[in-house]
């Protein structure tokens, strides 16, 4: 019987886990690139491909979505064949990973990653220093935010969200003013707008009001 203590049993289950999370970062990398390239996308309808026929399809360098498709076979992700070379995104797989998800869309977080990963030279500053980081040195950060707010917040705006809020329909019909803070892109109040035109509509965002 084979004996070992606590301690080291301890420290191999921590290395491990640590281990994990290295390659769980690399994963949620690679959804972002899927996501931002449109492999994703462009996978759900192929039936299982070449790296060739998948980088034609998606208007991409070959070399490159090879190294990519690889990288999520690795990662259970995409489903690859050895003996024909040919990878797959399976259908319960694609529910989660395209733009026509909609909500269900998971891919699109990932991008959250890569914009927080571009300050950290400015965070372990502000460590050193104090301060705090500028909002816009996060770059891309309204862009990710639209797309995200536009598959979540949008889609279920008139039918989940405002009724939250009792008779506010009714008010919003006769018209009312409405001021949107944190707007971003002002999606949602742009909808509004359009469904409410008796509505005197305002938003707001980085420190400016406009209407």
């Amino acid at each position: 019987m084979n004996y070992m203590p606590n301690s080291t049993r301890s420290k191999q289950t921590f290395a491990g886990k640590l281990l994990e999370t290295f390659n769980q970062g690399g994963i949620n990398l690679m959804l972002s690139l899927g996501h931002r390239t449109g492999l994703f996308d462009s996978m759900k309808d192929l039936p299982p491909s070449t790296s060739k026929r998948i980088a034609g399809s998606a208007g991409l360098n070959e070399r490159y979505v090879r190294e990519w498709l690889n990288a999520r076979a690795s990662g259970n992700i995409i489903h690859y064949d050895a003996a024909t070379q040919h990878y797959h995104l399976p259908a319960e797989h694609a529910s989660f990973l395209t733009r026509e998800s909609g909500a269900d869309n998971i891919a699109v977080f990932a991008q959250y990653f890569s914009v927080l990963a571009q300050v950290e030279d400015k965070i372990i500053s502000c460590f050193r220093n104090g301060g705090g980081v500028p909002y816009q040195e996060f770059s891309r950060f309204h862009e990710v935010m639209a797309e995200d707010s536009g598959q979540t917040v949008l889609s279920a705006l008139f039918e989940h969200i405002l009724p939250l809020v009792t008779g506010i329909e009714k008010k919003l019909e006769e018209g009312i003013s409405v001021l949107d803070i944190g707007c971003g892109s002002a999606k949602a109040l742009l909808m509004m707008a359009e469904n409410y035109p008796k509505c005197r509509l305002q938003k707001c965002d980085c420190h400016t009001v406009v209407s």
